[in-house]
């Protein structure tokens, strides 16, 4: 994957249908939970908050959550993806864009940046064409994408919100009972590609979506989102395999749990994770700082927490 490449995402790769759950500590350090019940995934999980905060895996950095009554989409709108990533079956997209369950009754839907392997116009639209109730949250880069492609935009432009906070601030929105906060978290510095990190709050329960961002703790603590009390942050692989950036999350994040995305496959052959000495060399540095990992093994495993 080439590094300098301004229409993918960096150090990311395919994910067919993994992910690993990783439990820390509120303070960042890393939960003793050798006498907890751990299982694997898409069995019973202990939940550690009440109201529970459902998982289910979509593809990617896609996610459905169920918290309290809510369900919100997050980076799960898009179709054939960027090759080499994992992309919604037709089946799943087309329950994902028409309200078919799991997908019925969806409040909101977010989306952190424009890229192929986290949206699509057509797909967004769609989905609120045929969700009315719905609200789509993005960037103004997502939005204006959504004006341009999709033929009906005028029908649900009312349902758009294209957000652009300036870095170190956050915009706020409120979607039925759903509090929003989106950061500006670049998505490397000097790609012109606009990326929101998404803090969700329902049910009293805090949860946050990084995107696919390469910010660094000097770039994350004005946001002070180590005091947030998050209860399960998605976060991108690379935080997880490098000092420095499992540094940043220790520090400038420190969530209750972990799910780590868009780790690529087994026999991707991605060029940054042979660097570090190959996928099984990865994932057994990965287990081996978070113990009580847990994986995800196929899109639409759930989790709770």
């Amino acid at each position: 994957m080439k590094r300098d490449d301004p229409t993918r995402p960096t150090r990311h790769g395919l994910v067919p249908g993994l992910l690993l759950l990783l439990a820390m500590s509120p303070t960042g350090g890393l939960l003793a939970l050798a006498q907890e019940d751990t299982t694997a995934a898409g069995d019973s999980e202990k939940v550690i908050g009440d109201p529970a905060i459902t998982v289910h895996y979509t593809g990617n950095e896609g996610f459905l959550l169920e918290v309290d009554g809510k369900k919100i989409l997050i980076d799960a709108l898009y179709r054939d993806g960027v090759k080499g990533y994992v992309a919604p079956s037709a089946t799943q997209s087309n329950a994902m864009e028409t309200g078919k369950a799991p997908f019925d009754g969806i409040q909101l839907a977010l989306s952190t940046h424009y890229h192929a392997d986290h949206f699509h116009p057509d797909a967004v639209g769609s989905f609120l064409k045929n969700n009315p109730g719905a609200t789509f949250i993005s960037t103004d880069q997502s939005r204006q994408a959504l004006m341009k492609v999709f033929a009906g935009y005028q029908e649900i432009a009312g349902q758009v919100r294209g957000l652009q906070p300036a870095e170190g601030t956050a915009s706020r929105e409120s979607v039925d009972g759903i509090n929003v906060e989106a950061f500006n978290l670049h998505h490397g510095r000097n790609r012109p590609v606009e990326n929101l990190g998404f803090l969700v709050e329902v049910g009293g329960r805090r949860i946050l979506h990084m995107g696919d961002t390469e910010s660094t703790t000097s770039d994350l603590e004005p946001l002070s989102l180590s005091k947030q009390e998050i209860d399960l942050a998605f976060v991108p692989f690379w935080y997880l395999v490098e000092g420095s950036w499992r540094e940043t999350i220790l520090l400038a994040v420190a969530p209750r749990r972990i799910v780590v995305m868009h780790l690529p496959a087994p026999d991707a052959g991605d060029s940054y994770i042979e660097s570090l000495g190959g996928w099984d060399k990865v994932t057994e540095n990965i287990k081996k700082t978070y113990p009580n990992a847990t994986v995800f093994r196929q899109q639409m495993e759930s989790a709770q927490f």
